[in-house]
Formats: C-alpha cells, sequence, structure tokens
C-alpha cells in the first residue's frame, strides 16, 4: 500500500481509546521493529482512558476513593459508605494504596492480592482442607487467546500488560507519549491507570519519580466533538480534567 499510493517519509501518531491502551503499544512496538522510518517512522502514540496494567485488580484498589469523591451525584447513605470503608480496609485495599501509590515507588507492585479462598481464616470457616494451596485459576494454560476468554474481561487477549514491555519501549524511542484519562470515567479510573504506570520501568527507573506537576495545555480547538464532549462531560468518556492531564499525561 505505501508503494501504489506513494505513503513513504511521514510521521506515524498512534492513537486510541479504552480497550485499545492494550494494542496501540503493540502496534507501535511492531513499526519500531521494522527499522524502517521511510515506511514507519513512529513519532508517538496518545491514549485516553487505557487499559494499559492489570486492568481488574487496580480498578478494585480504587473503587471506594472514587466513590467518596463522587458521593455527591451517587449519593450513597453513611451507613453504606461506612460498610464498604470497612472491606476496604478488610480486604487490604486500603493498605495496598498506602504502601504503592507513593512518588517515587517504593517497589514494584505485586499483581494483586493473596487468593482469597487461600486465606487460612477463608479455609476455616469453610471446613476446606488446610494443606491444599487454592488458586485463583489453572496453574497450566488453558485460555489460547481469541475466543473470548481470559486476559482483561475476559476478552480473550492474554498478552502481557504493556507496561511490561512495549509501552516503556515506545517511550524510551519516541520521547512522546500522552496518556490522559476522564476523572468520571468508573470502567478505567484515573489512579488505577496512575497505579499502573507506577509499576513501569522506562529510562532506567521505575515510575514517576517525583509526583507529575507540570501543566500541559492544549489549545488547539477539537472542531468536530467539541460541543459533543462539552455537553458530555459529566460522563467522563473522552473529556479530561486539566488537573489529569496536568499531572501524568506525559510519560515520554
Amino acid at each position: 500500500m505505501q508503494t501504489i499510493f506513494g505513503i513513504e517519509n511521514y510521521h506515524v501518531y498512534i492513537t486510541g481509546e479504552s480497550y485499545a491502551g492494550r494494542y496501540v503499544p503493540y502496534i507501535a512496538n511492531a513499526m519500531l521493529d521494522e527499522d524502517d522510518t521511510c515506511h514507519f517512522n513512529l513519532s508517538g502514540i496518545l491514549m485516553y482512558d487505557p487499559c494499559i496494567g492489570a486492568f481488574d485488580f487496580q480498578n478494585d484498589m480504587y473503587t471506594l476513593p472514587f466513590i467518596e469523591q463522587n458521593n455527591n451525584v451517587l449519593n450513597y447513605d453513611n451507613s453504606y459508605l461506612s460498610h464498604l470503608a470497612q472491606a476496604d480496609e478488610a480486604c487490604g485495599y486500603a493498605e495496598y494504596r498506602r504502601d504503592y501509590m507513593q512518588f517515587p515507588p517504593s517497589d514494584y507492585i505485586s499483581s494483586g492480592l493473596p487468593v482469597y479462598f487461600n486465606r487460612t481464616d477463608v479455609k476455616k470457616a469453610m471446613h476446606a482442607p488446610l494443606n491444599v494451596s487454592w488458586t485463583e485459576c489453572a496453574r497450566e494454560a488453558v485460555f489460547l487467546g481469541g475466543g473470548g476468554s481470559g486476559g482483561p474481561e475476559q476478552y480473550g487477549d492474554t498478552s502481557p500488560d504493556p507496561i511490561q514491555g512495549v509501552l516503556p519501549r515506545v517511550i524510551e524511542a519516541t520521547h512522546r507519549v500522552l496518556i490522559a484519562n476522564g476523572d468520571l470515567d468508573i470502567e478505567i479510573l484515573t489512579n488505577a491507570t496512575m497505579l499502573a504506570i507506577l509499576n513501569m520501568t522506562w529510562n532506567g527507573k521505575l515510575g514517576f519519580q517525583p509526583q507529575p506537576s507540570k501543566p500541559i495545555n492544549i489549545k488547539l480547538p477539537d472542531l468536530q466533538y467539541g460541543p459533543t464532549f462539552e455537553v458530555m462531560a459529566s460522563m467522563g468518556l473522552m473529556r479530561t480534567k486539566a488537573s489529569w492531564v496536568s499531572s501524568i499525561s506525559s510519560v515520554g
């Protein structure tokens, strides 16, 4: 196609949103593998509300803070909030946030908390054998991918999370990677994405060293969707608050 239509010597930028966070870094990495700046001159990537890390458990970590921050809309009563807070502490989520949401990061973040059914107290409550180790899933590979099972949200994508390799490579190669998140997006929480970035190593260092604070001002108007997203801002889909963009959108 490049030859037929004369597509060459262009700067290539790849963008995507939500689940495309699984694919944009891999596509960008494949272009780098081509080592051909005439046809694959990758110059940067942009992702909105991307799924780049351990999607499921990282969202769990920040569900309670999200609810508390937005309870003026959700309108849960104090009794229910207290119940959620107790569960948050009992499940270890609050301690997890205290240990790992730090700048610079204290250590690599575990991929998850201990399997619930492998806890001694749970085994005793279930009258299950204490000498048997319970796992969340089979130890051997059972998902081959592409069949709607395994991976984030059971979509069948069992590739390693982008933060484990391909995304750091793209950052180091292009120095132009933007990650933005809608503060009202409950599907992929802002701080869950931050937690993923804190568990990513690029340029020889783990995560952000100081907490990002330099503003990024994008003044170009969105001529196609601007009015639409002004109206739909409360949905938190593509609209990004300045506080988020200025905080962590530049990782390259």
